[in-house]
């Protein structure tokens, strides 16, 4: 075992029964510690308090001079007692374990779709019975709310900001087990309902923290010694210590300062199991390869009474820690069990074998204690991930409809020419970072539209309203490469240039300060101008597509002057650009495409609509000496300048340094 810290105690595995009759029965660990298991075969040292028989007995009409009879008779008590909780629970139902999931706010959209997953995923396995309690307000998720829609007579309502609903009371005492998808930013559960489910795991009752419910709840002290490490919500060095292995296989706790969560681009990632005993892990490969996931690291937190079953190496390379960070962890708290995986951001991530098999049987270890479900035929390698496209069933069938009607209707996106890779999949903004986010899941004014699998700026904002800019930026670096992406207006423009021609960029070697909207880069305009067309009267602005601009006045390109594409100013820096006169733009509401091929420092060209607009050489960035060093590579950027517009078919193909 290698605990963090190691357990003050060792628990056998509950018997759901009783602890649900001595709940029933108002009894509590404080009133019999000994509530919830037996030490051995015997009964001797954990037999039925007269306290908890007492109450039980009245519970089933016994008369009170029996109970005063059985009083006498500690080991007729035990027996009566045993068969009274027996014939309660007769319903052949309780034979299940049995599963609360709640849910409700999560910046995670397609929480509601792997809420249901979720619960299928357990009922398949005919060992859990599974509800599903959610807060009446709920946050984010809308896209799939109405297709995983809980059939329970309550009303819900879409917040635009996560609020604490104080109505959000689940019977924690009447399951075994609580799963939490709750996520990133959702509100505080009201200080009764935190109560409750304290005092539920205190007193042995199961608990599984899911991907980003160690985002939730930063606040929340009992929570936090929960689940043993968290991320993000202000968590720092005061949260408690980082913890991971290091490059000699030993347990690091680190102090220093610094905020806790964090991941790099989402990729596949090879898990090492730490734990090959404990009932969860026994039996999986030593290492196996995870589906396309975040690879959380920098979690921090008590790490109290916390055994590490798995690792994973965020590596510098997909801009991670460097660090063997935890993936899979139990923790004791009380009485309790509480299985932790950091796995499952999206649905495709949930889709994976490992992800199915380690949460099935982590709950069901939650739960019990024990693990009898098996490990599948076709559990991944260390080479290769394993997943199983998730069919909707049960009370789902709706959402499954939905979901193929959607995919007939949508539309059919441009394939992949050989050796290049997406850069946006047209489900999910991730691998992008917004220069405006205020954390992990917010993207600023750029949003799915999964209708034109595109990503949609300023949707569903009002025309001439007051927006900001942005700029939308790859986690991923590019030197040599040819990217080519679609874009298309839309209707509105915004405040401040509602009579301003519509404008954006994008950008490319994107370097140094990633939170400015207009980051030190090179730009291939994105202009509504018509070319060489006189300006419109009255309007503001004119900007082709093709334009290059410099943003950044130590930086610097050249363009010879041959006149090829009428260019002028062949040096500029700062704010201003190169323009060209063609006029290659389709009309608003086309889908036009754009291409840039760049090799390193030494050239880009820029080619629009399959006609090329122009060509630029020799970029230099000058230091704080004076020196002029070649600018080579850095991220690429996508504009928002107050200009509804949608990006789609972004690909890259990284091509050899010449």
């Amino acid at each position: 075992m290698n605990a963090v810290q190691p357990s003050k105690h060792e628990k056998m595995p509950n018997d759901r029964h009783t602890l649900a009759m001595g709940r029933a029965a108002g009894v509590t660990i404080e009133d019999d510690p000994c509530l919830g298991w037996f030490q051995d075969e015997s009964y001797g040292d954990s037999q039925f308090s007269f306290t908890l028989f007492c109450k039980v007995a009245d519970m089933i009409k016994l008369s009170s001079r029996f109970a005063l009879v059985a009083s006498g008779f500690t080991y007729l008590v035990c027996c009566v007692g045993l068969s009274a909780c027996s014939a309660i629970a007769a319903d052949p139902s309780d034979d299940k374990i049995k599963v609360l999931i709640v849910d409700g706010q999560n910046n995670h959209g397609d929480w509601p779709k792997i809420t249901a997953m979720l619960k299928q995923y357990l009922e398949t396995t005919d060992k859990f019975s599974v509800d599903i309690e959610r807060s009446r307000y709920t946050w984010k998720g809308e896209d799939w709310l109405k297709d995983f829609s809980l059939d329970d007579g309550k009303k819900y309502q879409v917040v635009k900001r996560a609020r604490t609903d104080p109505d959000f009371k689940p019977d924690f005492a009447q399951y075994d087990v609580v799963v939490n998808n709750f996520g990133y930013g959702a509100a505080d559960w009201p200080a009764d309902t935190q109560a409750a489910f304290t005092q539920f795991v205190n007193e042995g009752g199961g608990f599984v923290s899911v991907h980003a419910a160690d985002n939730c709840f930063p606040n929340w002290r009992e929570y936090n010694e929960m689940i043993g490490l968290g991320g993000w919500g202000n968590r720092n060095e005061k949260s408690g210590p980082y913890v991971y292995y290091d490059e000699k296989g030993e347990i690091v706790r680190d102090d220093s300062e610094g905020s806790g969560g964090g991941h790099g681009p989402q990729h596949e990632f090879q898990l090492a199991v730490r734990d090959t005993e404990h009932p969860i892990t026994k039996g999986l490969p030593k290492s196996f390869l995870h589906a396309k996931d975040e690879l959380y690291e920098r979690l921090r937190g008590p790490a109290i009474n916390m055994n590490i079953l798995a690792t994973a190496f965020a590596s510098p390379k997909r801009k991670g820690s460097g660090r063997h960070e935890p993936t899979l962890m139990t923790i004791d708290y009380g009485l309790g069990r509480i299985f932790h995986t950091t796995l499952g951001h999206a649905t495709y991530s949930c889709e994976c074998v490992a992800f199915v098999t380690t949460f099935l049987r982590g709950t069901e270890w939650a739960a019990t204690g024990e693990v009898t479900i098996e490990v599948p035929e076709d559990f991944p390698t260390a080479d290769k991930a394993v997943s199983r496209k998730f069919a909707v069933s049960r009370n789902f069938e709706m959402a499954a409809a939905t979901e193929a009607k959607a995919a007939q209707q949508a539309p059919q996106v441009q394939k992949l020419e050989d050796g290049f890779i997406p850069l946006f999949d047209g489900k999910t903004l991730e691998g992008w970072t917004s220069a405006h986010s205020k954390g992990e899941g917010d993207w600023g004014p750029y949003s799915v539209n999964e209708a034109e699998q595109a990503i949609h700026v300023y949707a569903g904002r009002e025309a001439n309203s007051k927006q900001s800019t942005d700029c939308l930026v790859s986690d991923q670096q590019f030197s040599h490469f040819i990217l080519k992406l679609e874009y298309k207006w839309g209707e509105n423009r915004y405040a401040p240039r509602t009579n301003w021609d519509r404008d954006a960029g994008l950008l490319f070697h994107v370097h140094g300060d990633l939170t400015k909207v207009w980051p030190f880069s090179l730009e291939m305009q994105i202009g509504e101008s018509p070319g060489d067309k006189p300006d419109a009267k009255g309007a503001k602005g004119r900007f082709h597509s093709g334009d290059l601009f410099v943003l950044g006045r130590h930086l610097r390109t050249d363009t010879p002057r041959d006149g090829k594409f009428y260019l002028k100013d062949a040096k500029r820096r700062a704010g201003g650009g190169v323009r060209t006169h063609l006029g290659v733009e389709k009309p608003k509401g086309e889908w036009n495409e754009m291409e840039i091929r760049v090799h390193g420092s030494e050239k880009a060209t820029f080619i629009f609509n399959g006609e090329v607009v122009l060509e630029t050489f020799n970029f230099t960035q000058e230091n704080k000496q004076g020196e002029k060093l070649p600018l080579s590579k850095g991220h690429i950027g996508l504009q928002a300048e107050w200009a509804e517009l949608m990006y789609r078919n972004i690909r890259i193909k990284e091509l050899p340094a010449e």
